[in-house]
């Protein structure tokens, strides 16, 4: 019989001992702080598009300023040359296919 006694003695002390380390490990237990992520230096990805967007926009409005505009006088007179030009090529190249379609009806 003591030998039952002794296990249920040795069984008590354990439980006594458990509960007595989860009270002191209770005790210890500190609260963690909450760890915030650190915010990193790089804006996200709407953040670079909008600054990107703003950039570009600043640079085209910088080189059109740097832009030498044509008067009046000079965007009037380079548009007759592409007209004259356009208008003699079309002639050049519809009397050439004149032309070879003759030819064409002529071997055939």
């Amino acid at each position: 019989m003591t030998g039952v006694l002794r296990q249920e003695v040795v069984v008590a002390e354990k439980v006594e001992k458990t509960s007595a380390e989860k009270a002191k490990i209770e005790k210890t237990k500190v609260e963690k702080p909450k760890v915030e992520k650190p915010k990193s230096d790089k804006p996200n990805f709407f953040q670079r598009m909008w600054l990107n967007l703003r950039r570009f926009v600043k640079e085209t409005i910088g080189e059109l300023r740097k832009v030498k505009w044509p008067t009046r006088k000079e965007a009037i007179n380079l548009t007759i040359v592409v007209l004259v030009v356009s208008i003699a090529m079309a002639f050049f190249l519809g009397g050439l296919d004149y032309l070879f379609s003759r030819l064409l009806n002529l071997i055939i």
